[in-house]
């Protein structure tokens, strides 16, 4: 909480106020900069990946309730490309690039999707091919459909991207490798065999520059190669502590288990703030003579169920940080896998459908940017298929979610039942003061939630300079 409150209070800076009239290049540019500010507060370091992933994901989930292009632009750089080069490179790689990466000294992107294949990580065709002769590594595009596609920071930001690539050595195929690849210097001039192209504008989340990268026979060293679970020695000889291929993909493409926990966590995030502006104007606004909009049963059955669901998957997402926090165990590493996976897209699917009601309840009013509902239902609307298509997700984590027997389900639903027993007690059986209190329970800070219709309706659309 300390930490958290920490942040809150970073992100009253003005700057990390919303800005609705910006270019894409414009906005581009603030996120860059709120980037930058963030990054050299140095709130946390990137091995707390693995080292204390708790603090981790509290100092990122903060920033989805400023703006979310800042969010996905700095997981992007944190989780999946830092936290990939903690979990699976040597000690001597997390000290070549956690330190620069930390302050935001030296920028990273992630390369694993490519324009040919989105779930079908294994199938990728992006080639590196280790010359004993020079040490190094030939990582090669071989057409367009290979080349890396929707990569957050890559069309101008990210120095480096963790390319995941066919791994050859001596003529053997050995599956899929993550390689550090150098896109472009400090200047913005793109190294050597590296071309990388603009994705352009999007429904939103415009303040992240999504790119397209071809690699053309570029050659890094071989200590390029991530290689705490695998090494390639000069002579050319593979090893690998996981003999098993199965084995050895799981874990490297298992760096996405901690960002599926974020947009689950954001999810949850954008939710609390939907229903905390809809639920608080619903209480304060009368429509057709004195009647609260929220004392109707239609508006109380579109917005209630979305409360009680929310707070269920924040309840199943505490759990699945008790089980990241827990030391490491395989059985435990495979609860982690499904469970993130299954919440991740739970968690996005009933954000979506929560925004849109919200949006719908709160009327006009849920269409002005200002009120916040409407701008994250288009940045947010891409974490259905981000970090895995919800559709995918949904069937390996319900299948092992029917084999555990509902535990996270259970939990949830046991915590939740709780809660609002004892809310009911003390408030009896005024439904909207219950509500209230339930959205107030989210501890969304009052600096970030801007919408004004959350605070005074009645006030909030004077006639500028009426007294």
């Amino acid at each position: 909480m300390e930490l958290r409150q920490k942040i809150f209070d970073f992100l009253k800076d003005p700057i990390y106020q919303p800005e609705h009239y910006l270019s894409i290049a414009d906005f581009r540019a603030l996120t860059r900069e709120r980037f930058a500010r963030f990054a050299a507060a140095h709130f946390f370091t990137i091995t707390d990946y693995v080292d204390n992933p708790r603090r981790f994901l509290a100092a990122l989930e903060c920033l989805a309730w400023a703006d979310y292009s800042l969010a996905i632009l700095s997981g992007v750089h944190y989780t999946l490309c830092g936290g990939t080069i903690t979990k699976l490179g040597s000690a001597a790689q997390v000290a070549a690039h956690v330190p620069a990466m930390d302050v935001g000294r030296l920028r990273g992107c992630f390369g694993m999707t490519e324009l040919g294949h989105g779930s079908d990580v294994a199938g990728i065709r992006t080639r590196a091919s280790y010359d004993a002769a020079t040490r190094e590594f030939v990582l090669t595009t071989p057409d367009d459909d290979a080349s890396k596609y929707w990569i957050g920071g890559a069309a101008g930001t990210a120095h480096i991207c963790a390319v995941f690539a066919q791994l050859e050595v001596a003529g053997r195929e050995e599956g899929v490798h993550v390689f550090l690849v150098p896109l472009r210097d400090e200047a913005g001039r793109p190294h050597p065999g590296v071309r990388t192209a603009d994705c352009g504008a999007k429904m939103g989340l415009n303040g992240v520059d999504n790119g397209q990268i071809w690699l053309d026979d570029v050659r890094v060293p071989r200590e390029a190669m991530l290689s705490r679970l695998a090494t390639v020695s000069p002579e050319g000889r593979y090893s690998s502590a996981l003999p098993d291929r199965g084995a050895r993909f799981g874990a490297t493409v298992g760096g996405l288990t901690m960002g599926r926990v974020l947009i689950a966590g954001a999810a949850v995030t954008a939710s609390a703030i939907g229903l905390t502006v809809a639920i608080n104007y619903a209480h304060a606004r009368p429509q057709f003579g004195d009647t609260l909009i929220g004392d109707y049963l239609t508006h109380q059955r579109r917005l209630y169920p979305a409360l009680a669901a929310t707070y269920a998957l924040h309840f199943a997402l505490d759990r699945v940080k008790a089980l990241l926090a827990a030391p490491p165990t395989p059985a435990r590493a495979k609860a982690i896998h499904v469970a993130s996976s299954g919440l991740k897209a739970a968690a996005s699917w009933a954000r979506i459908r929560c925004l849109q009601d919200c949006r719908e309840c709160c009327g006009g009013q849920g269409f002005a940017a200002a009120n916040r509902i409407g701008p994250l239902l288009n940045d947010m609307n891409v974490d259905a298929t981000f970090e895995g298509d919800n559709t995918v997700l949904m069937q390996q984590g319900a299948a092992a979610e029917l084999a555990l027997g509902g535990v996270l389900t259970r939990a949830g639903a046991e915590s939740l039942r709780g809660l609002v027993n004892d809310l009911c007690r003390r408030l009896g059986e005024d439904r909207g003061a219950a509500a209230r209190t339930l959205c107030a329970g989210f501890g969304c800070p009052d600096h970030l939630m801007w919408a004004p219709i959350a605070r005074d309706w009645t006030t909030a659309f004077k006639y500028p300079g009426k007294a």
